[in-house]
């Protein structure tokens, strides 16, 4: 329990970090603070192969087997330049992948519509295609939303 506090403290503390909560209307910056979270506090992970791919990529599985089964996932990060994208697939609905967020060298975004055309993102699906996901989602202030089938490449 007392270390939910204190993670549960550090994210209202990224929040704040962040701008001010009382303008945050959409909770687009919680959103992005929820994240940085849990990507700065993954649990331990091992590095797993997957298919060749022309960007960098990472595929890891996190969690231990003593964990809740809806705690195992795996995420993917994958670069080209200073831009990267950060998604997960959760072990109980292994087809889907959720697109986290971009990296813009240092700066964290949501995923945008503008982002869906780029060489990246195409990219990052044809990877994951290979890895057998077909339902593409990304994050949102309001949870998971289904990217348009008509985008993804």
């Amino acid at each position: 329990m007392e270390l939910d506090v204190v993670r549960l403290k550090a994210l209202l503390d990224r929040w704040r970090e962040r701008g001010d909560p009382e303008s945050d209307q959409d909770y687009r910056h919680l959103t992005l603070a929820s994240i940085e979270e849990s990507l700065l506090n993954e649990p331990p992970s091992v590095l797993l192969e997957g298919p060749s791919a022309r960007i960098r990529t990472e595929r890891r599985r996190v969690g231990a087997a003593d964990l809740e089964p809806l705690y195992l996932y795996e995420s993917y990060r994958f670069w080209s330049g200073n831009d990267s994208l950060v998604a997960r697939s959760y072990s109980h609905s292994p087809e889907t992948v959720c697109f986290l967020c971009r990296f813009a060298g240092p700066e964290i975004a949501l995923l945008e519509t503008k982002d869906f055309p780029s060489e990246l993102f195409r990219e990052a699906v044809s990877y994951l295609r290979a890895l057998g996901k077909v339902r593409f989602e990304h994050e949102r202030p309001g949870g998971r939303e289904p990217i348009p089938a008509h985008v993804v490449p």
